[in-house]
């Protein structure tokens, strides 16, 4: 079943963690599945990308079955945290203390697990929310969203298969 496999240690979750980076860096952009917050990177050892190279080890670490780092279990935890999901003051800083904690080498940061109906665009598009319950445009007559890079240029796009 989907949550067997996807727990720490299942079979699919292993091979996605091992081939796939779960913070990924691309040019100016950043991907993560829940948020990078500055709190995590100012605990991570190493300096600007080094960071989240060393994220990356832990994780999979973890996700293959292993043992958790320190961090796993706090609120901030870049698989699940939410925190960049609510544009505020607070929120708008740290999301400037992160890509500067980054040494200013992205200025974009794409989440998956979010909470949106569809793909949105938050701190004046330095956030972009994605993975908008997926599984339910599957089999049913819902639009899928994409978003595509070109170029530098950030598009949205729906689909109505």
């Amino acid at each position: 079943d989907r949550h067997r496999e996807l727990a720490p240690g299942g079979a699919l979750i292993t091979k996605l963690a091992k081939e796939w980076p779960m913070i990924l860096r691309i040019g100016r952009f950043v991907f993560v599945h829940g948020s990078l917050e500055p709190r995590l990177l100012e605990a991570t050892k190493g300096r600007g990308m080094e960071k989240i190279e060393k994220l990356n080890t832990d994780l999979v670490r973890f996700l293959s079955g292993g043992r958790e780092a320190s961090w796993m279990d706090r609120s901030f935890n870049p698989l699940f945290s939410r925190y960049f999901t609510r544009e505020n003051p607070r929120t708008a800083e740290d999301l400037r203390k992160t890509f500067s904690l980054l040494d200013n080498e992205v200025d974009t940061m794409f989440l998956g697990h979010t909470i949106f109906p569809e793909v949105t665009g938050l701190f004046r598009n330095r956030v972009i929310c994605t993975d908008v319950a997926l599984s339910r445009a599957f089999g049913s007559d819902n639009p899928v969203e994409i978003t595509e890079i070109r170029d530098e240029v950030i598009y949205r796009i729906k689909i109505k298969y």
